[in-house]
């Protein structure tokens, strides 16, 4: 299955969108997506729901980090994950218009009724599945270079 797939069905079936894109890299690299889920855990919704970082963009870096990091070279490594991090926030800001996830969905989810209202309304389904896609989308293209 196609990395991008494998993510929205990860996301349908409640994961996290952070969870999704995280395990779904993970996964197409042949590693462990239980783990990878259980890493990703605390950075949906913007970490913990506070809407900061986009949880799918958190998630694509996590796995570009994982894929480029090399600890026989920790500086190189450390240089070349930050680069690599800097080009993928600015393709998901280029993209999608911000990297926050509360400009992103623009509904406070820390607010009980405007959460239900999300739920209610399919934001997560309309603006969240495209965030998870885009991440991946991203990802793809940065690790194929």
């Amino acid at each position: 299955m196609e990395m991008t797939e494998r993510a929205l069905e990860l996301f349908r079936n409640n994961r996290n969108c952070a969870q999704a894109v995280y395990a779904a890299a993970v996964g197409a690299s042949g590693g462990d997506e239980g783990l990878a889920e259980a890493s990703a855990a605390a950075f949906g919704a913007g970490m913990g729901r506070k809407q900061l970082t986009c949880g799918a963009l958190t998630g694509a870096a996590m796995a570009l980090g994982a894929k480029a990091w090399d600890p026989r070279d920790p500086k190189g490594s450390k240089e070349r994950v930050y680069a690599l991090t800097r080009r993928l926030f600015s393709e998901f800001e280029t993209l999608n218009g911000s990297t926050e996830c509360l400009r992103l969905l623009g509904v406070n989810l820390q607010d009980p009724n405007l959460s239900a209202y999300a739920a209610e309304n399919g934001l997560f389904k309309k603006t969240c599945e495209r965030l998870v896609a885009s991440a991946c989308g991203i990802l793809q293209a940065l690790e194929t270079e």
